[in-house]
């Protein structure tokens, strides 16, 4: 796997892992919808801005948000099946520590920081306020 999949992979880890975080049962957003609301909250994420070389270039002239589903549903990431479930113990870990192992590029809080904002563009899944 190339140096720029591991990231989306992370991106996909860190995401899907902030949304079972705020209880979001499985993920069903059509592409275009996701890749619009994805986009936006990306693109206002502060550790994104602040830390770029530790993330992908997720814009229209790099990768796209739907190459963050690709990879994660040809990985071995316990969220690989986010249209089924995003509940459980992903690793058998809590959701925090697999964000500290799985997705280290930002903090625990950020990564459902992220989610919760996708959610927001989203608006749906009645996620807490």
């Amino acid at each position: 796997m190339t140096a720029r999949d591991q990231k989306l992979l992370m991106v996909g880890n860190g995401f899907f892992a902030g949304l079972a975080s705020l209880g979001v049962p499985a993920f069903s957003d059509a592409m275009m919808n996701f890749e619009s609301n994805f986009g936006k909250a990306w693109h206002d994420w502060p550790p994104h801005g602040d830390r770029p070389g530790q993330f992908p270039d997720i814009s229209s002239t790099g990768r796209r948000p739907r190459d963050i589903l690709f990879r994660m549903s040809k990985s071995i990431s316990p969220y690989r099946e986010f249209r089924i479930s995003l509940t459980g113990a992903p690793n058998n870990l809590t959701t925090q520590d697999f964000l500290d192992i799985y997705a280290d590029a930002a903090q625990p809080a950020d990564w459902v920081a992220l989610a919760k904002a996708y959610v927001d563009e989203a608006g749906r899944w009645g996620a807490p306020r």
